[in-house]
This record gives structure tokens, sequence and C-alpha cells, in this order.
């Protein structure tokens, strides 16, 4: 009876090992896939950077999403990343908000290229540019700025179907990930720009850039005729 008490503990014990390498490397790989019923922990770009939490049609990014030395860029130019894929439109989602990580004053000041939306959307066969373990280029990415790109902090609130992203910037707006405009955020609006409507008035806001060129830019003129509280 102790034998089998002993030979007990040490399949729970092995068990519990096995388990703890398959999470620790997970971890390092940066899994973040999502299950049919239940959403898996979202893992940020790096852990300094904004969490969000994902849907069942969305996937996190893996830690080497970016080299070091360009999200070291990225982060001085756009302020903290939250990255995000869209499993069924092949998109990745990135927003910085526009906040400097590593302010020499309280509160922090904007950054230099202000806050902003940057969009890769992958072809369907192109499994690297779909992978979240595979090395990106943000030069790839199409960079849109909402109407207040300087207010010091862009915060990212919902996504919504996947079609739809709703931040506060100088007020709350929907951006629409298929058109790629801002749209201030009312009652109905997001359903509708859902449902396909093209017939909603964007709000104005500054021309997308590349990625590659919003790198080197600073942020763009602000539109604040496009805020509600203006």
């Amino acid at each position: 009876m102790k034998e089998l008490t002993i030979g007990s503990r040490t399949k729970v014990g092995i068990l519990a090992v096995a388990f703890l390498v398959f999470v620790i490397v997970g971890a390092y790989f940066g899994f973040g896939t999502l299950s049919a019923n239940k959403a898996s922990p979202p893992v940020s770009v790096t852990p300094k950077d904004t969490v969000v939490s994902l849907g069942q049609n969305e996937t996190s990014c893996g830690i080497r999403f970016f080299s070091k030395t360009q999200l070291a860029l990225m982060r001085k130019q756009f302020g903290s990343i939250s990255c995000i894929g869209l499993i069924s439109t092949h998109q990745w989602i990135l927003v910085g908000d526009g906040m400097q990580t590593n302010p020499a004053s309280i509160p922090p000041p904007p950054t230099a290229g202000g806050a902003m939306v940057a969009i890769e959307t992958c072809s369907a066969t192109d499994a690297a540019c779909k992978s979240p373990i595979s090395q990106h280029d943000f030069g790839r990415f199409t960079v849109s700025y909402p109407p207040y790109p300087s207010a010091g902090r862009m915060d990212l609130q919902t996504i919504d179907a996947s079609k739809i992203l709703t931040v506060t910037d100088c007020g709350s707006f929907s951006f629409d990930l298929k058109n790629m405009k801002w749209y201030v955020t009312q009652p109905g609006v997001d359903s509708a720009l859902i449902a396909g409507n093209q017939s909603l008035k964007p709000v104005q806001t500054a021309a997308p850039k590349s990625g590659a060129s919003a790198l080197r830019s600073s942020a763009p003129v602000s539109k604040l005729g496009s805020c509600p509280s203006a």
C-alpha cells in the first residue's frame, strides 16, 4: 500500500513538472491563440506595454513580434503599444497611446509622433505574416491618426465584431478597421458601421502614412474641430 502511494505521488510530480515546462515554453515563444470557447490571457508586445482583453476572434502578438531596436523606436515615437491580431480578417492592429514612457516630468508629455492606430493586412496565404511569433516590420503597417494625436494620451476601449475599434482621444471615437476612417462614437454608430453603412460622415483627421514614414515624422497638426468638445 505504501509503494502504491509513493508511485502515485511520483506520477503526480512528473505531470506537474511537465505542465510547468509547457507553460514556460509557451510563454517564452509568445503563444496567444484563442480556443473556441475560452480566451487565453493576452500577451503584450513587452511587459511594459498595454494589455487588453481579447475576444474569440482575436489573438495577441508574440514577444518577438518586432525587433528590440524597432520596438524601442516605436515606443519612443508613439508611447506604449497595444498589439492585437484579428483572425478572420488577417489583420494586425497596433495602438500607440501617444504618452511618453520614460517621462522627465509628471504628467508625462506627449510623444513626438503622437497617438496612432496602425494596421497590417496579411494575405490569406502568407503564413509568416499571420503568425504571432514571426518577426514583423512596422514599415509594412499603415498608420492612421486620431483628430488630436498630440493630446498626450489615447486609450483603447474596445474592438467590436473585429471591425470597429473604439478609443478615447479628445472624446470617444470609432475607427473603422476596413475603410480606416474615424467617427464620433454615438448611439447606433458602431452597429451601422458593422452593418457596412457607408453614409455616415467621418470626422476630419490627418492623412494616413506608412509605418516607415510615421517613425520619422512629427505628429500631424491636430484637427480640433473634429473633437466633440471643441
